[in-house]
């Protein structure tokens, strides 16, 4: 089945077209190493919108999880994989799934001007192409990269007890900070399903960097975020993701990440 330009069956298709508004604060899934980012740090941040019961995500999966090794060689890149709902209904359910994660989606293509589809990529909050083209998607990272410069630089601490994580950050260059809002994420670094129906039934996929988690509260100097650890899962296998983004042109200012202390 080719990307899913709104030609999914009559429930799947109202959904895709229903605004979604997403919360002030939403569960969302990973925690993340402490960093320091300088205002004149490059900023490439990828937004993967996925799902396992798409036949045409797994190469989109497969190509941020590149992207990925590419960060953990020391790249400042940033990349997540959010699993939207709305295949759900045709024939799996997809266990990392979440109308958060779908109304994430479509606050972005309603302000880009784009279909909603999967996989669709979204870089810096203010591009989008499908996840899986290669050179077009390599192309917009090492443009993003080359121009795209930090206004926000936030700095992480992280703490787990007794299964949450606290995560405290500061904002340097802090002014006019009531336009923009900051978003914490738990991610799980690395996910393994086996899928038995839909479309990628008898599939073994695997995935990186799954947002699980995801809360959202105003910018400030400073702050802090209390994120509960997902069941099944230990605070060496995820990681704390902080996003500074402007609230109406959805532009992604900041970020910066963390790995969970147990200190």
């Amino acid at each position: 089945m080719k990307y899913l330009f709104l030609l999914l069956p009559t429930l799947a298709f109202t959904l895709l077209l229903r605004p979604f508004s997403a919360p002030a604060a939403a569960p969302l899934g990973k925690p993340a190493p402490e960093t320091t980012a300088g205002t004149e740090a490059p900023l490439a941040v990828l937004e993967l919108f996925t799902s396992q019961g798409c036949s045409s995500c797994p190469p989109a999966d497969e190509l941020l999880r590149e992207f990925d090794a590419r960060a953990q060689a020391g790249e400042p890149i940033i990349a997540l994989s959010y699993h939207v709902d709305y295949w759900n209904y045709l024939g799996w359910k997809d266990p990392f799934s979440s109308a958060y994660f779908s109304a994430r989606q479509t606050d972005y293509t309603e302000r880009i001007g784009a279909r909603t589809y999967t996989p669709q990529l979204v870089i810096n909050g203010t591009q989008e192409m499908v996840g899986s083209r290669r050179g077009q998607v390599k192309a917009a990272v090492t443009e993003a990269l080359r121009n795209a410069r930090q206004d926000y630089a936030p700095v992480l601490t992280t703490h787990l007890r007794n299964g949450k994580v606290t995560v405290a950050y500061t904002l340097e260059h802090t002014a006019a900070l009531k336009d923009y809002r900051v978003t914490a994420l738990l991610t799980q670094k690395t996910a393994t399903s086996a899928v038995v129906r839909g479309e990628n039934r008898g599939k073994e996929l695997r995935h990186h960097n799954v947002v699980r988690v995801m809360e959202h509260a105003p910018a400030a100097a400073a702050g802090t975020f209390v994120l509960a650890l997902p069941d099944g899962l230990t605070a060496g296998g995820v990681e704390v993701v902080l996003l500074v983004q402007h609230t109406q042109t959805h532009a992604l200012t900041g970020a910066g990440h963390a790995v969970v202390s147990a200190r």
